[in-house]
């Protein structure tokens, strides 16, 4: 008890106010930090099913149909020039000899079946074409999902940046909590935990100043004794040289008295 004084001193604690000033800063601070990290999970979670729709997606997609589309339209195109090199122009025996050749080429050497085959690159470049507006619109909603990707991964990045600012001034509000009560030497627990040690304290230095005012008190009245005990030694000098002594004497005579 005797280091009550000085330990109390040399603790200079905050006020329960300012106490709650940090555990409402650092409160709003977590609860931010938080709702980012929330937010980060969710638009994770969100990219992460958009890339596997965007996988089973192009798993459905055709080789390359605008390709063969073209190789179709050319291989019609050279059997309609050649139709029309056979039946409708008059080539000399020279040039007739190379038609002969061409077409014996195109038709894969049947030749009798010019038109007919004319007719079916026809139908398969057409067909071709149906399939190639179907990937076009394909690619299309491709691009759409891969357009919606990206949309989500700049979102990401940007409530990533928003995130470590919150982590950053969370690590701040933590180390202005800590510096308060650094003077105290006191490393803190959590605003609410230090809330309750601060009512304990205070309850504490109030016992101590009691114990210090009756201390006080204790002095003052052991002081006053002694002045009266020197005043009676002075006056009656063969008689006890205590108070208390003296007090019991009185006390005693009145008791043979009555």
């Amino acid at each position: 008890l005797d280091s009550l004084p000085e330990l109390s001193d040399a603790l200079p604690v905050p006020l329960p106010a300012t106490v709650r000033e940090h555990q409402e800063r650092l409160e709003q601070l977590a609860a931010r930090q938080r709702r980012i990290a929330d937010r980060v999970d969710e638009l994770r979670e969100s990219l992460r099913q958009a890339r596997e729709v965007l996988a089973d997606w192009d798993r459905t997609g055709s080789d390359d149909p605008r390709q063969r589309l073209v190789r179709l339209r050319a291989h019609r195109d050279a059997g309609w020039r050649l139709i029309r090199a056979r039946y409708l122009e008059s080539p000399s025996e020279e040039a007739a000899a190379a038609l002969d050749r061409e077409i014996a080429e195109w038709t894969r050497n049947r030749p009798e079946r010019l038109a007919d085959l004319f007719a079916d690159a026809i139908v398969e470049a057409d067909a071709q074409g149906d399939a190639a507006q179907a990937d076009a619109e394909w690619q299309a909603q491709r691009m759409q999902k891969v357009d919606a990707i990206e949309q989500q991964e700049v979102r990401l990045g940007a409530l990533l940046e928003e995130l470590a600012e919150a982590e950053a001034a969370m690590d701040e509000g933590q180390r202005d909590w800590e510096a308060l009560w650094q003077r105290a030497g006191i490393v803190p627990a959590s605003p609410a935990a230090m809330l309750e040690w601060l009512q304990r304290f205070t309850e504490w230095c109030d016992v101590r100043s009691r114990i210090v005012l009756l201390r006080g008190e204790r002095a003052e009245l052991e002081q006053k004794v002694e002045a009266f005990e020197v005043e009676l030694e002075r006056v009656l000098p063969d008689r006890p040289t205590t108070a208390i002594a003296v007090l019991r004497e009185i006390e005693s005579r009145g008791n043979d008295i009555r």
